[in-house]
């Protein structure tokens, strides 16, 4: 009974709240969004928030807002070969059949230049920024001045690893840039367990990886970064599910995240329901009204699972033509597929497997 209740109570807020008219619907987004992000608010950003809800809310195809979130890839290179991953091993579709298994565009670090521009044009308007996409960033060597270059703007910074980096020194190096948060991922609790998917890795590498970063952050008394161990769950490893809070937190973890693999096939994916790969959101996404993708190849993306450089909006040289893609007409042929049933030209959006399809 208190679970039909909080789901009515859920729903009746949802109605409610979708009759209200778009500018109060935008502040309210807004204050929920601070909760998070209050320390890195400046007016001009929390205006720019309002105007993309205010523009995605209304489903304006030519904006009047930049992004306030944005993944930038550092390099779509990795040292290790997981099978569901298209940077180096294409065994299976990561994410949809759909969708190529094997990344198809060029091979390279994103270099502080091309970097410099991104936050010339976002910078401003950028409550978040996650240094990762396709690769291991610290495979590049510009990885901690770019952490640095964006805490000059105020931008909250996320990084993700896997930790199979072999240098004495590399806990200090992370810890001394001070990114907000670290995710860690690791998808075992022993060894066998682990290399069963993260195929190269190094278990015992990554522990001593882990534990030091820990140690220094005790030993400086730092907040940050925080250590989010992300254990995605497969048929192979569900069974550690119950240990891996307290087995993460005693290596040194502040949170620790069960979370589901986008995959699809059955050698894979797990016996409990309750980790199956995510079905269809609602016939929505905000991400191109909110989120900009940065690839390693300087080039706007339409959003983080794109493996397909014929579906990137276009290249740029300058802060100004970045901004200007934020509008160009591959991006508004995309906006616009959110309400038609066809699109009028081949987008990933027809594709993606976490948004449902209008029936024909």
């Amino acid at each position: 009974m208190k679970k039909v209740i909080n789901m009515w109570k859920s729903t009746t807020k949802e109605f409610l709240e979708s009759q209200l008219p778009i500018p109060v619907m935008a502040m309210l987004k807004l204050r929920s969004h601070l909760r998070h992000y209050k320390p890195f608010t400046t007016h001009v950003r929390e205006r720019n928030f309002i105007l993309a809800q205010q523009d995605y809310m209304a489903n304006k195809i030519f904006v009047r807002s930049l992004p306030y979130l944005a993944f930038v890839d550092t390099g779509n290179i990795c040292n290790l070969k997981c099978p569901f991953c298209p940077t180096n091993n294409g065994e299976y579709s990561f994410s949809s059949p759909k969708f190529p298994s094997v990344l198809k565009r060029e091979r390279r670090f994103l270099d502080l230049e091309k970097y410099a521009l991104v936050l010339e044009a976002f910078g401003e308007t950028l409550f978040s920024l996650s240094l990762f996409d396709w690769g291991e960033p610290f495979l590049n060597k510009n990885i901690f001045e770019m952490v640095f270059m964006a805490k000059e703007f105020n931008i909250e910074v996320c990084l993700s690893t896997n930790l199979n980096i072999k240098d004495p020194d590399l806990a200090q190096k992370i810890c001394e840039c001070y990114p907000d948060s670290l995710i860690l991922s690791i998808d075992g609790i022993c060894s066998e367990t682990y290399r069963k998917y993260r195929r190269g890795g190094d278990f015992e590498l990554v522990m001593e990886n882990v534990q030091k970063i820990a140690a220094y952050k005790r030993k400086y008394s730092l907040k940050k970064p925080e250590l989010i161990w992300q254990f995605l769950v497969f048929k192979h490893n569900e069974h550690e599910i119950p240990f891996v809070n307290t087995f993460a937190r005693s290596h040194g973890a502040d949170i620790v995240k069960i979370s589901n693999a986008y995959i699809y096939h059955e050698d894979w994916i797990p016996v409990n329901k309750k980790y199956h790969p995510l079905e269809a959101r609602k016939n929505s996404c905000d991400f191109l009204w909110t989120t900009a993708t940065i690839e390693a190849t300087g080039s706007l993306s339409p959003c983080c699972v794109n493996r397909d450089s014929r579906y990137d909006f276009g290249k740029f040289t300058t802060a100004q033509e970045l901004r200007d893609l934020w509008n160009c007409e591959k991006i508004r042929a995309s906006r616009s597929f959110f309400h038609k049933k066809k699109p009028d030209s081949e987008i990933l959006c027809d594709m993606c497997t976490l948004i449902k399809q209008d029936a024909e």
